[in-house]
């Protein structure tokens, strides 16, 4: 008889810090942030609402609303990184819809006052 672990998913894959963050032991500065595109996913029944982070490496990762602690993530993000709470708005509705859209965008950023 063949015994399988489960997979167990990390009850926080967060852990923060003034200049960025930790995903899943990966440390990412806020500054290193290029561009972040929402969309949802259509789950038949529901929607499950996605995030992409692109880096200045050209690396990127995405999370999604399913995962631990996911509201507390997306909090700081909207502290740290100049995106308005506005942008739930935009991709949730109108349901089941993809609804991608860029909430954040480094090269639109004007710095002069």
């Amino acid at each position: 008889m063949w015994l399988r672990k489960k997979h167990k998913e990390p009850t926080n894959p967060f852990s923060y810090y003034e200049s960025g963050f930790n995903l899943n032991e990966k440390h990412i500065n806020w500054n290193d942030i290029r561009r972040i595109t929402v969309h949802k996913e259509d789950l038949v029944a529901i929607d499950r609402i996605c995030i992409r982070i692109e880096l200045e490496t050209d690396d990127f990762f995405r999370i999604h609303e399913d995962l631990p602690r996911y509201d507390e993530f997306i909090q700081k993000l909207e502290d740290n990184v100049q995106i308005s709470p506005a942008w739930f708005q935009y991709v949730a509705f109108p349901a089941f819809e993809r609804n991608e859209t860029v909430i954040y965008d480094k090269s639109k950023i004007s710095f002069s006052q």
